[in-house]
């Protein structure tokens, strides 16, 4: 285990790769931000294997496994310490038995909160504001979650040691929650600023120490434009409801992060009237887009083809309701 030193009343925060790079840009964010001391690295070796081959100027050789990196900051302020990990990677079995094992060192080291980033992805509009939504331990927690402007996640998945970690800490009775960042759906390969500073936001609020979140501001502004011009490109190509509707058109209490089980019963959107091939089809695009999200743009359009996407409109949603 990484020998830490005596830390006062310390927050663990965790961060993985996962949707829109959210997660790991806010913990890239605090490093920089706080000017936070990198400790050493988690020998966490034993939960990969070596899954390629690198090479430099033709020259190949074995490639490395994932590190997880720790880093510290002191809160002049008198508040709680952070410990922060950075993870390179999400091990592909056991990430449980993993989360675990972080869970028993950071009791080691005194850890009395854990908190984890991740993604939600919506049906937002990219010029739209992202929301924050939490899930958290206890009662107490999330209600202090809701007065700083998180939303509760009502229901859904977080994937992935994000998620997993705050589990784990629950189930080692310490206190946790997740911070999920808002994202549209169709662009959740892309590296997100701006769901990241509303985790921050969030953040900020909770550990009452402010945070200079202008660059991500900034590179938000770049990539909102972006995408909204990839936004209309989708359109223009024959694909004009994509199921983005800016928020003021529909109300509050849209839909977006609803989550369900899978498409509804009896004749919604005409499901009954799907032929068996439409359904394997459908099926088929269900499971491709779980392997590679980027399949769900395909995915929307033969939903919306077919006029069934209601019918199935939160199992695809259930598609992007996780944080990895």
């Amino acid at each position: 285990m990484l020998e830490m030193p005596p830390l006062n009343e310390p927050w663990l925060v965790t961060t993985w790769p996962g949707m829109g790079g959210v997660a790991l840009a806010a913990g890239d964010h605090l490093v920089q931000e706080l000017g936070m001391e990198h400790l050493g690295d988690l020998s966490v070796e034993h939960a990969f294997e070596v899954t390629h081959l690198a090479v430099t100027d033709g020259v190949a050789r074995l490639g490395e496994l994932p590190r997880c990196a720790v880093y510290l900051w002191r809160n002049p302020g008198g508040g709680p310490d952070l410990v922060l990990l950075q993870g390179e990677a999400q091990p592909a079995t056991g990430a449980y038995a993993l989360a675990r094992e972080v869970t028993a060192w950071a009791r080691e080291w005194g850890v009395v909160r854990v908190l984890g980033f991740a993604a939600m992805a919506s049906q937002m509009h990219p010029r739209q504001e992202a929301r924050v939504f939490g899930a958290a331990s206890g009662a107490e927690l999330l209600r202090r979650l809701q007065e700083l402007g998180a939303q509760p996640l009502e229901e859904g998945q977080v994937m992935g040691l994000n998620g997993l970690l705050v589990a784990a800490a629950q189930a080692g009775g310490v206190e946790a929650a997740c911070l999920l960042g808002e994202l549209p759906y169709f662009a959740t390969q892309v590296e997100n600023p701006k769901a990241a500073g509303a985790v921050l936001q969030v953040f900020q609020e909770l550990l009452g120490h402010r945070l200079d979140l202008t660059s991500l501001q900034r590179d938000a502004e770049e990539v909102d434009r972006q995408l909204t011009r990839l936004l209309e490109r989708m359109e223009e190509s024959g694909d004009p409801d994509l199921g983005i509707v800016p928020r003021e058109e529909v109300g509050s209490d849209s839909s977006q992060e609803a989550v369900g089980a899978g498409e509804e019963d009896g004749d919604n959107g005409g499901i009954a009237g799907l032929s068996q091939e439409a359904r394997e089809r459908i099926e088929r695009l269900f499971q491709e887009s779980a392997q590679d999200r980027s399949k769900a743009v395909e995915l929307k359009r033969e939903l919306d083809r077919l006029g069934v996407f209601s019918a199935f409109e939160n199992r695809f949603l259930d598609l992007f309701k996780s944080g990895e």
